[in-house]
């Protein structure tokens, strides 16, 4: 089943949630490096924010497939380093699958600094 799990109206605007950053940006320094993780990023504006503020972070990126190739153009300026993990909008398919496949090369190993869940709430 191929359906488009985003709702039509996001309620959060490019800039993303100050609160975020607010909170980001009084744990990590700007120059620091640390490991970053997005979890559903739709338009990549919050990880676009997250590369401006912390140029020396690493940045992981999970989506469907099509909001991540539209992500690799948005942030192919950046300097970051960033992966990128893309699914289909298959019914069983999800970003537990790519997340599972990067924990086993790992050896289970922390993988990450901070983790952002920006899963959208459907609208009905």
């Amino acid at each position: 089943m191929d359906e488009n799990w985003y709702p039509t109206k996001v309620m959060v605007g490019p800039e993303g949630v100050p609160a975020t950053y607010r909170f980001m940006t009084s744990v990590f320094r700007a120059d620091q490096h640390f490991h970053y993780a997005e979890f559903g990023i739709y338009k990549a504006d919050t990880a676009r924010n997250v590369c401006d503020l912390f140029p020396n972070s690493t940045l992981h990126l999970f989506d469907f497939n099509e909001n991540i190739e539209a992500a690799k153009i948005k942030l192919a300026g950046y300097k970051n380093r960033i992966f990128f993990y893309g699914n289909t909008q298959k019914y069983n398919d999800s970003y537990n699958w790519s997340l599972m496949s990067l924990i086993k090369t790992q050896n289970g190993a922390p993988l990450f600094d901070y983790c952002f869940l920006d899963g959208a709430i459907r609208l009905l």
